[in-house]
């Protein structure tokens, strides 16, 4: 804005407006951000959610397969349930 103001210093309207400006464009700017800045927390929100129902799915899927009585399928019960635990704390 200054360098506008300096290459046009004849037009008086643009240096006493400048101030203005300067202050709107600042408001503006801030307003922006904001905005950026509230849609990118909707969308790991979002992300969180899915994420959640994802894991939830998964970890009753797992948990469907401790009743099961074959060797294998008991074994990788075992093996994903530890995993779980670690992962979820």
């Amino acid at each position: 804005m200054g360098a506008f103001t300096k290459a046009d210093k004849s037009e008086q309207v643009y240096s006493a407006k400048l101030g203005d400006i300067e202050k709107l464009l600042e408001s503006l700017q801030v307003g922006l951000h904001r905005s950026k800045v509230s849609q990118m927390v909707a969308s790991l929100e979002a992300s969180d959610c899915e994420r959640d129902d994802a894991l939830s799915t998964l970890t009753g899927f797992v948990k469907a397969f401790s009743r099961v009585k074959e060797a294998t399928s008991k074994e990788a019960y075992d093996k994903l349930s530890k995993l779980l635990e670690i992962m979820l704390g």
